[in-house]
């Protein structure tokens, strides 16, 4: 499976700070942006902008079709979903991240080619419904090298833990597929990326954080960007 998913995201937090930097306060607190806080969580809007291909055989038998749901299945590339998160600052410069969001997508499409998906051929010219669901869980470290008071940067290492399933069901008869193909999978996808931050003003900031990993063991592959 191959999926290339950039995204525009507009969120809303909860924090719990380090407390009011006064003059007695540590010089590390001092330094710090004042969006910097101790506890953080956040909820929002998520509207990722997919490019998605897959290709599911069987052991022994050819190789099923690579399927490109945008131009196969008659996808659209943007659909909107909710992101939430949680952020700890073990200290200053430390971070641990969590998050978690999921991309449930579905089409009615009419095939201009034929479709061999695990041990199912679905015809040209039959009119299927697929879907493709898709839960990422990330979990990341990060650590600033750069903080001033009005910016940070770092760079961070973790994981995307994602499970996707996919269903390719004929809509109308068909001859040999009686009944819907379904596969499910589930993959840990270790990733490195860098983050930052900046204050324009007192009360204007923007984040942004930026990782990518690929990796392929044996006959399977993955990669992510977000």
């Amino acid at each position: 499976m191959k999926s290339f998913a950039p995204f525009f995201i507009l969120l809303l937090s909860a924090v719990k700070g380090y407390g009011q930097q006064t003059d007695s306060a540590p010089v590390e607190k001092k330094i710090a942006p004042w969006f910097v806080e101790r506890f953080k969580l956040t909820a929002g809007f998520f509207l990722p902008v997919n490019n998605t291909s897959i290709q599911v055989g069987l052991t022994g038998k050819a190789a099923g079709t690579e399927i490109d749901f945008q131009k196969d299945l008659g996808y659209t590339q943007a659909v909107g979903t909710f992101l939430a998160g949680v952020q700890w600052r073990i200290s200053r410069r430390s971070r641990i991240n969590f998050s978690y969001y999921d991309i449930n997508r579905s089409a009615n499409h009419t095939l201009d080619k034929t479709i061999y998906f695990k041990d199912d051929t679905f015809k040209l010219n039959t009119s299927v419904h697929t879907f493709f669901n898709t839960a990422i869980y990330q979990l990341s470290y990060g650590y600033a090298i750069l903080s001033k008071p009005k910016y940070e940067a770092g760079i961070l290492i973790g994981t995307h833990l994602v499970g996707g399933k996919v269903g390719i069901d004929v809509n109308g008869p068909n001859a040999g597929v009686s009944k819907a193909s379904n596969f499910g999978f589930t993959a840990p996808l270790p990733d490195l990326g860098i983050w930052g931050g900046y204050a324009f003003t007192p009360r204007l900031a923007a984040n942004a954080d930026i990782d990518y990993l690929s990796l392929t063991v044996g006959d399977i592959s993955g990669s992510i960007f977000a």
